[in-house]
């Protein structure tokens, strides 16, 4: 069941593409991804994922500053998103 999930992620964000976190001040990150054809809301999904991922190996969670999302300048349902974060320590 778990294998087919992935799978099934997998090709849904085929075409994805996604940034690696780019330091913008002291702690402050941002990451943008675009994906093809599942809407804005989902490539701010996305960027969060990746967000996510990278605070995680950190051993820091997400804290969200901002975002923005919209459809990109490609017809059929593609989004763009980009968010900025920090990385939050647990207290």
């Amino acid at each position: 069941m778990k294998r087919s999930l992935i799978a099934i992620a997998a090709l849904l964000c085929a075409g994805c593409t996604t940034t690696t976190p780019l330091r913008t001040a002291d702690s402050t990150y941002t990451v943008s991804a675009r994906v093809p054809s599942s809407g804005e809301s989902d490539a701010k999904a996305e960027a969060f994922e990746e967000a996510s991922h990278f605070c995680a190996s950190r051993g820091a969670s997400v804290q969200l500053l901002s975002s923005d999302a919209h459809e990109c300048a490609l017809q059929g349902g593609c989004g763009d998103a980009q968010i900025t974060f920090l990385c939050a320590m647990p207290h």
